[in-house]
């Protein structure tokens, strides 16, 4: 039954594209693929807050949610005869030259490998097991996404659109083994969605294939397609919300409106940063348009008008999450305070921070190389390489360190250092590319009069900008950075497709051959789930798998559960800091097959004061000390070390 209700969103996916399908060539079909990216997550946001609403966030409800939705658009299909527009393969095809085809055939390569990597390894990114992964697990129990107790607060407040699409493919294949392709599906369409604003940047074929392979080589990008965490959702988004405004200046009508609302909002539910880059992008990309009819005042009126109903619509599909998180934080978005956003607001502030940013990405296989750039890096930065307004609590920059000790040992304390993990790696080929592109175009728009470039190089420029402004530094902001790369992409495209005098074919296929080479290492031996040692197969417990960002933590997970096992535990109390794993739990749980369920117990944040389940659980999993709680003398250990114990409650009523 699961494997036939799993199939039920490609199938509506597949149909979406044929309702959409207009011109039977090629770039209708990605423009297909475009609306049904948008529309499919959009009906999963819908049908989760019309299902949690009713508490019935279940298999039967989700199998006939899809189940309905498959119905229509076949009922859709069959009234409109779009079978018709099936295009041919003859069709779709356009005049291929040999560079074509090796660009299109290692996108095809990275396209595959991290496909394999994303269904042969589970979900084990320290994010999701924290919890991305974890609120799905909760949320699944509860049959609801409202919130809950926990200690790990991120689990309620961040924006939850990518784990609404894991809950959905979770419940209904009842296993987690689709859950890294939502970010997998998000990191095609944003492979293609860089060639169609590229095309309405007004670059050829060969500018629109430059710029999809500089994402599709993107190593952070190439590391995030087979997780589970939400930067690459976001990226495909932005790129969706950046195509339509691009159209709405060409031709301003409904259809491109209301796509452009529809991905701002998406957009948003995704990630907090998106507020960042689609104010900059946004409010750039609307520029052009209001000019166009600045002498006409009843026509400037009625498209600022139309703007101000692009937002509204884009927040009101976040208007679920809205209510929720004010209902207990008291603002419709909340995000961290400090921890998030710089404490000054000043240029110094902007150039430390962006410095900082780019020296993310400034990392080098050589690690004396990387020696020598940090310390020019801290003779620059002085005293405000480490200043607390603008840095992450508890991290640091560059501060001084043994070659043969803790170099690169604590995650905390940043180092300018070759990685291939997912939360730490930099993407210094491209960042390279992007500060020459920038550059180059600025000479190449003025006097080619294409202000509509300069428009969009001057919203992505504020975007990163307002980044570093308001946000502050964080040693593994390079994930973050994957929407700016993105939207880079067709930039890139123009500084090496636009002006062949200055740069002759060879050089242009040299640059795509170094971002290829680069990005083969991130494919190939990801750090938490490499695809040639095949980990994943020569594991003596798949369970292990789960733990490649804390190994350590593994012994102590498998004892404690094999514990709860054994006494046949049912309601189980997780006393945790907020920064634990706590999906493995609900893994084990369901491997054991029985009925056990967590529960978050003696929250003290906002949502400790939620209704439910308040008596005293029979067991407890801690990770603190039990004397830090108040009513930790009712419990006593049962087993357990230092790192996690399991405690059973004095008097037991279980």
């Amino acid at each position: 039954m699961n494997a036939i209700s799993v199939i039920l969103p490609p199938i509506a996916y597949a149909l979406f594209v044929l309702i959409f399908l207009g011109k039977r060539n090629f770039e209708g079909l990605l423009n297909a693929l475009t609306k049904s990216h948008v529309i499919f997550f959009l009906f999963i946001v819908i049908s989760t807050e019309i299902l949690s609403a009713f508490r019935s966030i279940d298999f039967p409800h989700l199998v006939g949610a899809w189940s309905i939705l498959v119905f229509i658009c076949i009922l859709a299909t069959a009234i409109t005869k779009r079978w018709r527009g099936i295009p041919s393969p003859l069709e779709i095809s356009f005049r291929i030259s040999w560079h074509s085809i090796f660009i299109l055939g290692t996108i095809g390569f990275l396209l595959a490998t991290t496909f394999a990597t994303a269904i042969f390894y589970p979900p084990n990114n320290w994010d999701s097991m924290t919890y991305h992964m974890a609120r799905v697990a909760n949320w699944i129990n509860n049959n609801s996404v409202t919130f809950y107790p926990t200690w790990i607060e991120r689990q309620n407040y961040q924006m939850p659109l990518a784990e609404f699409a894991i809950m959905h493919l979770q419940v209904l294949s009842d296993s987690d083994l689709f859950a890294n392709l939502v970010q997998w599906m998000c990191f095609f369409m944003s492979i293609e969605l860089c060639a169609l604003v590229a095309l309405e940047l007004g670059l050829d074929k060969t500018g629109q294939l430059v710029s999809s392979v500089f994402i599709a080589t993107l190593p952070m990008a190439v590391l995030q397609s087979s997780n589970t965490q939400t930067d690459l959702v976001l990226t495909s988004f932005m790129l969706s919300f950046t195509l339509y405004m691009l159209r709405l200046q060409k031709c301003f009508n409904l259809e491109n409106t209301l796509f452009a609302s529809i991905s701002m909002g998406l957009a948003l539910l995704t990630k907090g940063t998106a507020y960042i880059f689609c104010g900059a992008l946004g409010v750039s990309l609307a520029l052009p348009i209001l000019l166009k009819v600045k002498e006409n005042v009843i026509n400037l009126t009625k498209r600022m008008a139309c703007f101000f109903l692009i937002v509204l619509l884009a927040l009101a599909i976040n208007c679920g999450h809205f209510i929720r998180t004010f209902q207990y934080y008291g603002t419709p978005v909340t995000g961290g305070g400090e921890n998030y956003f710089n404490q000054t607001i000043s240029a110094t502030t902007l150039w430390s921070n962006t410095l900082r940013n780019i020296a993310i990405h400034c990392a080098t296989p050589s690690i004396y190389l990387n020696i020598g750039i940090e310390k020019i890096f801290q003779s620059v930065l002085g005293k405000h390489a480490n200043d607390p307004h603008t840095t992450w609590p508890k991290t640091t920059f560059g501060t001084q360190f043994n070659l043969h000790g803790d170099y690169g040992k604590n995650p905390t304390h940043f180092r300018i250092q070759f990685s291939t993990h997912e939360d730490y790696a930099g993407n210094p080929v491209h960042m390279v590319l992007i500060l020459l592109a920038f550059a180059s175009v600025f000479l190449w728009v003025r006097p080619t009069g294409q202000f509509n470039v300069g428009f969009y190089v001057a919203g992505v420029l504020l975007g990163g900008l307002f980044f570093c402004l308001f946000l502050k530094w964080q040693p593994w902001a390079s994930r973050l950075h994957t929407p700016l790369f993105a939207l880079s992409a067709p930039i890139i495209g123009i500084a090496l497709t636009n002006n062949k005098k200055a740069m002759p074919r060879p050089v242009v296929l040299a640059v795509i051959l170094s971002m290829v080479l680069y990005s083969l290492t991130f494919a190939l031996e990801n750090k938490t789930r490499p695809l040639l040692s095949q980990k994943w197969r020569k594991s003596s417990d798949y369970m292990e798998l789960y733990f490649a960002g804390r190994p350590e933590m593994y012994e102590s997970y498998r004892n404690a559960m094999d514990t709860l096992d054994k006494i046949k535990a049912r309601d189980v109390g997780l006393y945790f800091t907020g920064d634990d794993y706590e999906y493995p739990l609900w893994v084990f749980s369901k491997e054991k097959n029985h009925q056990l369920r967590f529960r978050h117990v003696s929250v003290d944040d906002s949502t400790g004061i939620i209704r439910g389940n308040t008596s005293l659980p029979p067991y407890i999993i801690s990770t603190k000390e039990i004397d830090s709680w108040l009513e930790g003398g009712e419990y006593t250990l049962l087993s357990g070390d230092n790192k996690l114990s399991v405690l059973k409650r004095i008097r037991n009523n279980e």
